[in-house]
């Protein structure tokens, strides 16, 4: 005779306060000439490494995420209100990133360096954590006693007993966590090192699915 079963899906939550700051630098250039455009987004790159350097930072901590080279065009319109695609230069996007212990006052340094930049750097602030095993280990827990709490709601009213386990089914997410980017406007000159940022909690769910015996 087959087992008899019941499965149920697991939901479970946990929530930590981030320990890392991550920073994600976007550097543009563009020219008419290849070679000068590559010689401009060098430059650009020195600049945020110097500027960078006062707060710590070595040349391998400032890490290449992107490198992007591409043709611009602009559309031109023609005698006839046609329009032409008309070649203006090369564009090149580095992206980059630092990361760095949860510190405010370091960022708001970090932040006054690269406002202060030459390279006119784009960039946006993230919260995370640098080891997620507690924080994924504390989800996984959660969603497998609340699976359990669920089986035994379900067995009592249904008159029956919870047996042993059967199945657990449960797929491994790579995911990285990271808070929702904080964005300074554009243009802005000077941030205060003595800036105080308290990050919100970083928060998150995993699900597993078990399959219980039922006992008579």
């Amino acid at each position: 005779m087959d087992k008899r079963i019941i499965r149920v899906k697991g939901v479970g939550k946990a929530s930590m306060t981030p320990d890392q700051i991550k920073i994600n630098i976007n550097l543009k250039s563009s020219n008419a000439s290849y070679e000068k455009t590559i010689e401009m987004a060098n430059k650009d790159l020195e600049n945020i490494r110097r500027a960078l350097k006062s707060e710590g930072f070595e040349k391998e901590d400032i890490k290449t995420v992107n490198f992007n080279v591409d043709t611009k065009y602009e559309n031109e319109t023609t005698s006839f209100n046609n329009y032409k695609r008309k070649f203006i230069g090369y564009e090149v996007i580095h992206s980059l990133k630092i990361e760095f212990e949860n510190d405010s006052q370091k960022l708001g340094r970090v932040l006054n360096e690269l406002t202060k930049s030459k390279s006119n750097p784009e960039f946006s602030i993230f919260y995370n954590l640098k080891d997620e095993t507690e924080f994924k280990n504390q989800m996984l827990k959660n969603a497998i006693e609340d699976s359990r709490r669920k089986a035994i709601v379900i067995a009592e009213a249904s008159g029956v007993r919870l047996g042993e386990i059967l199945n657990i089914n449960y797929s491994l997410d790579e995911e990285k966590f990271y808070s929702t980017p904080l964005s300074l406007q554009k243009g802005m000159s000077f941030i205060s090192e003595n800036i105080s940022i308290v990050p919100e909690d970083l928060k998150s769910t995993d699900t597993v699915d078990i399959a219980w015996e039922i006992e008579k």
